[in-house]
């Protein structure tokens, strides 16, 4: 009986120390965690294409750090490419055997993908693995810049949090075109939803747009719920209390609204110029009404013109609110230098 006890703890005892090796080994744990990754997403447009471990370093006093991370996704047809010099796993073998649960991190984090880029990311969180289910909690998030599509957003910093397949970051903050956002945001298996609140966005930081370039100072809220593909539901309030300047030709949206009179003429000429113009009041509700549209209230207001404007907008949003904007920005005129 001593004999077989024996011969059960000594393959126990090879079958642990084969699992430590094999853990300890980046090219294997690698290929586990990939191939477990890939098989539990079950998005038919995402795929961890590769995953690299340069060293793994195993401490008797609970910490694991994993150096020279570069992971490759696939990703709608895609490549980003994410590359983190170090990760720290720390635990208390005591804690994690109860209450199952280990702090992660790691700084100067880049990713890179064909029209974004992300610098000098950092987290720090606690994970719980109560069960079968995770949480988070304590997270912390610090990014040194994002930049999307000619879009440059700065020092983002955000308190994260999640359980049971949602992801909370709020709040959060970060800086764009000389002001600050805050507000939050919650992504879900079939969608995100996400508050942005303004506060002293210099429009003329935004370069040239398809509204021209704008001058002026903007505030306000923005709410948007949809998927990964586009956005179902959108509403907000944006003002420029000291008032703003955009491009002419982004009126032609109004006419139809407008009665016939003086004043309709004189945007009719405004438009035609296609010059800039000053309003001294600009201020926007946004707000989704049904299914496939929008409607926007719009207050405008020139005493250099003597434009006094204030009109609900039906938009037609067929097709999702990305095409609402392309078919908008198509039927404005262009202008020589692209716009």
């Amino acid at each position: 009986m001593s004999k077989k006890i024996l011969i059960a703890v000594l393959i126990l005892i090879g079958l642990t120390m084969a699992a430590v090796y094999a853990m300890t080994r980046p090219r294997v744990l690698c290929f586990i965690i990939k191939s477990a990754v890939n098989a539990n997403v079950h998005a038919t447009d995402f795929k961890v294409k590769d995953l690299i471990f340069e060293k793994i370093r195993v401490d008797s006093g609970g910490l694991v750090t994993i150096e020279g991370v570069i992971v490759k996704v696939l990703r709608e047809k895609n490549e980003w490419r994410g590359e983190i010099p170090a990760v720290h796993f720390e635990y208390s073998p005591a804690s994690l055997s109860s209450q199952r649960k280990m702090t992660v991190g790691f700084n100067g984090a880049h990713v890179r993908g064909k029209d974004e880029e992300l610098n000098d990311a950092a987290l720090k969180a606690v994970i719980v693995f109560p069960r079968r289910q995770w949480q988070i909690t304590g997270g912390h998030v610090r990014v040194g810049s994002l930049t999307a599509k000619g879009i440059a957003v700065t020092e983002i910093d955000a308190r994260v949090r999640g359980e049971r397949g949602v992801l909370t970051a709020e709040p959060w903050s970060a800086r764009w075109a000389g002001g600050i956002l805050t507000g939050g945001l919650t992504v879900k298996k079939d969608g995100f939803k996400i508050r942005v609140d303004t506060r002293g966005v210099d429009l003329s930081a935004m370069g040239e747009t398809i509204f021209g370039k704008m001058r002026g100072r903007l505030e306000g809220t923005i709410e948007l719920q949809g998927t990964a593909k586009d956005i179902g539901v959108f509403k907000g309030h944006l003002n420029a209390p000291a008032g703003a300047e955009m491009r002419a030709a982004v009126l032609s949206l109004l006419l139809p609204y407008i009665p016939a009179s003086a004043q309709k003429n004189s945007l009719e000429r405004l438009i035609a110029q296609d010059s800039n113009v000053f309003f001294d009041q600009a201020d926007m509700n946004a707000e989704n009404i049904r299914d496939g549209a929008l409607q926007l209230r719009i207050m405008l207001a020139s005493k250099k013109f003597d434009l006094d404007i204030d009109v609900i907008v039906d938009v037609n949003m067929e097709g999702g609110f990305k095409n609402a904007l392309e078919r908008f920005y198509q039927s404005l005129p262009r202008r020589e230098h692209g716009f």
